[in-house]
């Protein structure tokens, strides 16, 4: 709810909640970490060959010296109607881009300087209007506008340095460079170092065994949210080369949502979800993935005479990176990096 305060915004209009925390269950908003009774051997996967015959050990294959761009875009609509309501809409936007420095890597983990280059966001609603904030743009002048922006304006330049395995597991998270308020009391618990644990979940998580094409693998990730706990489960499958683009390796994700509070105030009561990752064989790298979900949840009344009243929550998520300076094997820098990745997904 904190985070809600830093907005200006009252955290207790349920629309706006549940977007938020729909938004923050498949991005980098809400804090996720892995089961653990999924980590078995994966945590002491290596930085293995790429092919095994016609197997693939799908790895996070990051060089000393790298500089990687990461964008995580995600717009999301809630509708409702209950009782008296009418139908009404609550669309938002968030886009966050950081820059990624591979500082080290050993045996077990890469060290990676994370920094802040670029947030924005963007709602509406019938009760507040319009807010937009993008900190690559000048303060704007509409008052809740501004309050938004101030206080993403503090993130910029954030500086956070974590420590991660091959595999994607986060060992360590440390924030480096503060800003001008501690990371923490800028946007609450929004992008705390556990939360950012979460962006390596989504963006791919893979086996230690290598896989070949119809090969699937399942991580269950836990939502630490005190006022909505729930587990997401994300069902992996290789497909195969990209036809499009040898260079490709197409993934297909399963995502399941459970909330997992007993006598929760929100029930969901269906769901369709899907995403696709696009995996680079050269750069051994994850550039693209998405996902796309549909939910309709059940809000129980407060007083048992009123109507339940249902909520659609439609959320599509992307999150791409790109290699902006590599390194030869032997450790001296490649000019920048122009190879790009032809979005191939088609994700519903």
């Amino acid at each position: 709810m904190s985070s809600l305060k830093a907005f200006g915004l009252n955290p207790y209009r349920p629309m706006f909640f549940l977007s938020l925390m729909i938004v923050g269950l498949l991005a980098c908003t809400v804090g996720v970490v892995p089961v653990q009774a999924q980590k078995k051997k994966q945590l002491e996967a290596t930085w293995d060959e790429a092919f095994i015959g016609d197997r693939y050990n799908f790895r996070w294959e990051f060089k000393v010296g790298q500089k990687l761009r990461v964008e995580v875009s995600q717009n999301s609509v809630t509708s409702a109607q209950g009782g008296l309501l009418k139908t009404a809409e609550e669309p938002i936007s968030i886009y966050l881009v950081q820059e990624w420095l591979v500082e080290d890597r050993n045996d077990e983990v890469a060290t990676i300087l994370q920094t802040f280059k670029q947030l924005r966001v963007e709602f509406s609603s019938p009760a507040i209007g319009q807010v937009m904030a993008d900190t690559n743009l000048p303060t704007p002048e509409n008052l809740l506008s501004k309050r938004v922006y101030e206080n993403l304006k503090k993130l910029v330049d954030v500086e956070v340095r974590m420590q991660v395995g091959p595999l994607g597991d986060v060992k360590k998270v440390e924030i480096v460079k503060k800003g001008e308020q501690s990371f923490q009391d800028a946007l609450g618990a929004m992008f705390s170092p556990q939360q950012l644990e979460n962006l390596f979940s989504q963006v791919g998580r893979f086996h230690s065994i290598s896989m070949k094409a119809g090969d699937h693998w399942d991580k269950e990730l836990k939502v630490t949210n005190a006022n909505m706990p729930a587990q997401l489960t994300q069902e992996y499958t290789y497909e195969g080369p990209d036809p499009n683009n040898e260079d490709l390796a197409l993934i297909s994700i399963k995502p399941t949502l459970e909330i997992t509070k007993e006598n929760a105030p929100i029930e969901i009561d269906s769901q369709e979800a899907s995403g696709q990752m696009q995996y680079s064989f050269s750069e051994r790298l994850p550039l693209v993935t998405k996902f796309h979900q549909e939910l309709i949840l059940a809000v129980k009344p407060k007083q048992p005479e009123d109507p339940v009243r249902k909520q659609k929550v439609v959320t599509d998520t992307s999150v791409r990176l790109t290699v902006e300076k590599d390194v030869e094997e032997d450790g001296s820098d490649e000019t920048e990096s122009d190879s790009q990745v032809t979005d191939t997904s088609a994700v519903r």
